[in-house]
């Protein structure tokens, strides 16, 4: 149980900056409920619960930003893998110079651009479904692109696209095609979306 309590925002940072304020916002109230219930969090534990509540919004989003703002050291960059979770600081040269700069520019989040970020998403998913039906694999065997190519270590990342194109049909696709191509059903295939996806594309 959470005490009660008061919050207070404030920053300065250009609304849609793509500065990803947002995630920084979710990690801060998380050290801070979790200091105030005294419940200390584990970092990487924490980075991956807060990748989790940004998707409650309703974008499919990944973890990079609450990872930074949870393991990232001053004057080194940051290696970050997934799937589990892992980081490691890379040391920065002392010549090396970042610039942050006003683009003027706003990286919207939500209506369209994030029915957009799903959709990719989504087709993503898709496409590795797709590769592992080209790589002879089960359907939903791999997590991700990473693991299917250690289960194929003799095959270079630039042989995927040749074998996607097999199995893909050129152009615009419908459900109902592409679970032909792959063998499936298209309510296997429509179990992959996310759920905005599903809602509000026809092809889904």
């Amino acid at each position: 149980p959470l005490p009660s309590l008061r919050l207070l925002i404030s920053g300065d940072i250009p609304a849609g900056a793509g500065l990803s304020s947002s995630s920084a916002l979710v990690v801060a109230v998380a050290l801070a409920l979790a200091a105030l219930a005294e419940r200390p969090m584990e970092r990487v534990a924490m980075a991956e619960a807060m990748a989790a509540a940004e998707r409650y919004v309703g974008t499919a989003s990944g973890g990079m930003d609450q990872a930074v703002s949870l393991l990232g050291e001053a004057g080194s960059a940051l290696r970050i893998d997934f799937d589990p979770l892992r980081a490691r600081p890379v040391p920065l040269s002392a010549e090396h110079v970042f610039v942050v700069a006003e683009s003027l520019v706003v990286a919207e989040k939500g209506g369209g651009a994030q029915d957009g970020y799903n959709t990719r998403v989504a087709e993503c998913r898709l496409a590795l479904w797709a590769l592992e039906v080209a790589s002879g694999l089960p359907r939903g065997s791999t997590a991700h692109l990473g693991e299917l190519e250690g289960r194929s270590p003799e095959r270079a990342l630039s042989d995927y696209l040749p074998l996607l194109e097999e199995v893909l049909p050129p152009g615009e696709a419908s459900l109902e095609e592409l679970a032909e191509r792959m063998a499936c059903t298209t309510e296997a295939l429509r179990g992959q979306l996310p759920e905005g996806v599903r809602r509000r594309h026809a092809y889904a």
